[in-house]
């Protein structure tokens, strides 16, 4: 018996073959809200073959597709979709999120901006353009389509969220704008009252929940993974709630060393919270603050009796419900308190601990000594790469003879955005005879080769890199940073400080400076750097997740003892 006849048997002998295909879509939207991906993808591709002129169920089908990862193929259904008649503006603004996904940057710029033009109160729209335009290093682009999406919804957590990420690395926003524009974030002052049976008795085995979408082949999984796999499980019992939506096999390995598993990519707030009551958990941990695929609105809701934020976002979060972040001294010290509604917990030896998902060679000597030159190199995403930036490579340039610049970026699979930035750079002084531009490398280990081609890394301002700093540093390559004015433009110095190479903070531009050409100068110590660097990267605290980890559960312990003194008070 055929889908369709089956489906008239349900819908009774005198339903249309549109009627029937409305119902086959309605089972597939079902499906996918389930996580039921490929169950869904056939029920909308039944659709499409009962009613190829509907415009939606293209649209549901090229979704479920990108959800599914067959990226190219949804950029395929929305493609066909798009030249139907009535078209809606949810399609094009789905097939910019794909376009995106597929590295087509320009050509995803234009989708949502027709989505726009086709419904210009379309919020999700206008937010998913202003992130595109973050994508590519168009800041102000960015900032002002956010702004506009969250006018037009204001209560949206998802927009305003993207909002507050993107004026992190706005230069020509002051830290205490950026501060205060968090305290807004949608629920970010509830102070819901929730009462907690977990037993007040300090020196028990502590329930700690980390929350994250990124267990899996992530940056962060770089500093998450050996501090979850480094806990004392005498001292801690730890329970991962995931976000992942496409686990990989990273998760299985964030899955065996946690104690617990939960998934909670598809719960509501509510359903979250019951999770981590039901698990007794004492301590809740925020790891992507207001990065995407956040779940700041179950915090809010005051989900467990002390709530952390680490790792993820180089901000406060703004909520009165976030008890307390973990921090170091140099990253964000006792004058940038007042920026934060968390108590600051400062780690005695930074707050990060780093270990590479995967192994990589070093290469013998740094390439100066056979290239006949220095070669600076610059590993960010293009929303980090600021005017002030641009400014500080080209004086570097020019102060270093002969010298190289090597950029790589993400967004650089796009030719357009590649072009685009090379011509900004020239405008900012940066001869583009001693430029190369490059894009990702899809392979972990291809990634980390390129730093063997570069003998200097220059860190980004305001918004400094940490992955990528950890990464020049773990292949012997020395970084030199801008210690800057707020939270995100001071890890440079946290994470050197933590590996004992402060010679390489900058305090002013002129520092930047002369710090980069000094070390371009000194070509026995760059090679000496590639010999030693590592070493002292695994021997300090960056490199020594067991001594971070008993450092985290020392700061747990201490929250968790004044909790259990205020229950008895």
């Amino acid at each position: 018996m055929s889908l369709r006849d089956v489906l008239r048997r349900l819908t009774g002998q005198t339903a249309t073959r549109k009627e029937i295909a409305i119902k086959v879509n309605d089972v597939g939207t079902t499906l996918a809200q389930k996580g039921l991906l490929d169950e869904a993808i056939i029920n909308f591709s039944s659709a499409i073959e009962l009613d190829p002129q509907e415009p939606s169920f293209w649209s549901n089908l090229g979704n479920a597709l990108n959800f599914s990862g067959q990226t190219e193929a949804a950029c395929q259904c929305f493609e066909k979709g798009s030249k139907l008649k009535g078209a809606p503006a949810h399609l094009f603004d789905n097939w910019g999120t794909a376009l995106t996904d597929a590295g087509r940057l320009h050509d995803a710029l234009e989708a949502h901006k027709k989505a726009v033009s086709i419904d210009p109160g379309m919020a999700d729209a206008l937010s998913n353009l202003g992130n595109t335009y973050r994508a590519i290093g168009r800041l102000d682009d960015a900032l002002m389509n956010l702004d506009a999406a969250a006018a037009l919804s204001p209560a949206s957590r998802t927009i305003a969220s993207s909002r507050l990420y993107t004026m992190n690395f706005l230069e020509t926003i002051s830290p205490e704008d950026i501060a205060r524009a968090h305290l807004l974030w949608p629920g970010a002052d509830s102070r819901r009252i929730a009462s907690f049976a977990n037993a007040p008795m300090p020196d028990r085995v502590l329930r700690i929940g980390y929350v994250s979408s990124d267990f899996r082949h992530h940056s962060c999984a770089n500093f998450l993974l050996p501090l979850i796999e480094h806990h004392d499980r005498h001292n801690v019992h730890v329970t991962a709630f995931s976000g992942v939506q496409a686990p990989d096999e990273f998760t299985e390995r964030f899955r065996s060393s946690a104690n617990d598993w939960v998934d909670v990519a598809l719960t509501s707030d509510e359903e979250f919270c019951a999770e981590v009551s039901n698990r007794s958990i004492d301590i809740l941990v925020d790891c992507g603050g207001h990065t995407s695929s956040t779940r700041l609105a179950s915090f809010a809701l005051r989900a467990a009796p002390i709530q952390v934020s680490w790792l993820g976002y180089p901000h406060t979060t703004g909520l009165q419900a976030m008890d307390a972040r973990l921090t170091d001294s140099v990253g964000t010290p006792s004058e940038m308190e007042g920026f934060f509604s968390e108590t600051l917990v400062p780690l005695p030896n930074g707050f990060h601990t780093y270990r590479p998902l995967q192994g990589s060679e070093i290469a013998l000597a740094p390439p100066c000594v056979t290239a006949g030159h220095v070669t600076f190199g610059a590993f960010h995403n293009l929303a980090k790469i600021s005017d002030t930036a641009l400014g500080l490579w080209a004086s570097v340039l020019s102060s270093v003879s002969n010298s190289r610049l090597k950029i790589k970026a993400k967004s650089f699979v796009d030719s357009r955005v590649q072009a685009d930035f090379e011509a900004r750079c020239v405008r900012a002084g940066i001869d583009k005879a001693r430029l190369e531009t490059h894009g990702w490398r899809s392979r972990e280990e291809d990634h980390f080769s390129d730093f063997n081609d570069v003998d200097i890394v220059l860190d980004a301002t305001p918004y400094n890199g940490t992955t990528t700093t950890c990464e020049a540093l773990w292949m012997g390559v020395p970084v030199v940073t801008l210690c800057g004015d707020r939270p995100a433009g001071r890890v440079g110095a946290s994470l050197l400080t933590q590996i004992d190479h402060r010679e390489w903070i900058a305090e002013t531009n002129d520092d930047y400076i002369r710090i980069a050409s000094d070390l371009a100068g000194e070509q026995s110590r760059l090679v000496e750097l590639r010999k030693t660097l590592r070493a002292d990267l695994q021997r300090s605290s960056l490199g020594d997740a067991s001594l971070f980890a008993h450092e985290v559960e020392s700061a747990y312990r201490s929250l968790w003892r004044d909790w259990c003194a205020a229950q008895a008070a």
